[in-house]
This record gives C-alpha cells, sequence and structure tokens, in this order.
C-alpha cells in the first residue's frame, strides 16, 4: 500500500506514485483515508486506476475551489458515470454493486474517487491529457464555471445573504441611513439591476469591482430609482 504521504495531486487528477509504471495509483494500493472505501488485492477491481478525487464526497471551505473542482471533474467524468458501492456482509464476501456496470462502462465513481479500468487504454490517455492541462491551467472548462459562480451569486442574492451583508458594507462605508433604508426595502428591484454593473469576480461582465459601486452605478444610470421610505437602523448591521 502506498505511504499517505506519497500520494500528490494535479487539481483533483492523481499522479504517478514513487516513479510508478503505472499512470495513475492502483485503488487496491491507496490509502483507506483517500479512497473513502478500499478492495483486497485478489478483487476484480484492485488493479483498478485512481484517476480523479470526487469533490462531491468532499467537504469545502472555499467556495471558489469547489466550484472549480467540481467544474473539472464533471469535464473529467464525463456524464452517465456509473458508481460502485460495497454492500458489507457479515455472512458471506462483501458485495460491490455496479461492479458489471463499471466494467462495462471503463470507469466509474467508487468511494471519494473515479476509477478507470487498467485496460482501458483510450479512457486513460484522454484522463492523463487532463491532468496535464490542469497542471497548465487549473480550469477545464471556464464557461461552465462562470456558469456555476452566476448560479451561486444568484442563489445567494435571492436568499438573502447578499443583501444582509450589503447593508452592512454601506453601513460601514458611512452611506446616508435614508438611502440604506430605500436600498433594503426594494431589495428585489436593486440587485437584479446592480448585478449586471458587477465584474467578472462575481461571474458578470461589468465594470464595477464592489456592490456598492454596482449599486452606485445602477442609480446613475437610472436602473434604480429608489421610492421613500423610513430611514432604517444602521446598528442592526454594525
Amino acid at each position: 500500500m502506498y505511504r499517505p504521504e506519497s500520494i500528490t495531486t494535479t487539481g483533483i487528477m492523481f499522479d504517478h506514485v514513487n516513479g510508478d509504471a503505472t499512470p495513475f495509483p492502483t485503488l487496491a494500493d491507496m490509502p483507506y483515508s483517500w479512497v473513502g472505501d478500499g478492495v483486497d488485492h485478489d478483487h476484480p477491481l484492485a488493479g483498478w486506476l485512481v484517476v480523479a478525487s470526487n469533490p462531491g464526497r468532499v467537504h469545502y471551505y472555499d467556495d471558489d475551489r469547489e466550484a472549480m473542482d467540481e467544474t473539472n471533474y464533471d469535464v473529467v467524468a464525463g456524464e452517465d458515470v456509473p458508481s460502485v458501492w460495497r454492500r458489507r456482509s457479515y455472512q458471506s464476501p462483501d458485495i460491490f454493486e455496479g461492479a458489471d456496470e463499471a466494467s462495462a462502462h471503463g470507469w466509474a465513481e467508487f468511494g471519494r474517487v473515479l476509477i478507470c479500468d487498467p485496460n482501458n487504454e483510450e479512457a486513460i490517455e484522454r484522463f492523463e491529457s487532463y491532468r496535464d492541462a490542469l497542471a497548465d491551467y487549473p480550469l477545464l472548462d471556464e464557461d461552465e464555471y462562470s456558469k456555476r459562480e452566476h448560479e451561486a451569486w444568484c442563489a445567494w442574492a435571492s436568499t438573502g445573504g447578499l443583501q444582509y451583508d450589503t447593508m452592512r458594507e454601506l453601513t460601514d462605508a458611512g452611506w446616508d441611513p435614508d438611502t440604506i433604508a430605500r436600498i433594503d426595502a426594494q431589495w428585489d428591484h436593486v440587485w437584479p439591476a446592480m448585478s449586471s454593473w458587477l465584474d467578472y469576480y462575481y461571474g458578470f461582465t461589468g465594470e464595477c469591482s464592489s456592490v456598492p459601486d454596482a449599486i452606485t452605478r445602477a442609480m446613475a444610470e437610472g436602473d434604480v430609482v429608489l421610492n421613500y421610505v423610513a430611514a432604517v437602523d444602521v446598528d442592526e448591521y454594525a
């Protein structure tokens, strides 16, 4: 079995191990901590290659990194990839559900990783090309990544997270309480209008690098017209 410290990756893709002749680590030799499950050396899947880490089975603290890894994994794994899982038995050998489908497909999800039949030379060559690409640039699909960023932004904006953060940011910046109150009360109108002014960092193509700047621009261009409401208690966002 490989020592955990000998396992290295290029993005989500696994590297050669200690100059091993195989292009990727073999499943039977991978530490349990990397895979989340394991097989004996005499199991039919033992020699399958561990190609990539599945971000869907990992807890992230960095939303951008998570979106990047998910985008890359979808490119690497492709569509309709089968899954293999162990059904443990105390009276007979464990059964690996989905193994037949995996063999027919040529690669599959297993535990926390993507594995590939070592005889599937075409797939292995493709996986190696993805690894080489990630060594040069961290994204395999810019458009899909931008789409994920935009969807995450819209979800955050529409569920209140962006609204609260923006009100607090405007308060800290010394904006007039009456203006903050109007923006807060009319948020459903404000945030879609100002979003188009945000730049690529937020998943858009505008010119503004912050939400306050985007609101200012949207108001100046007439995209946002604020009606009068009572002043907000700025301490709420302190």
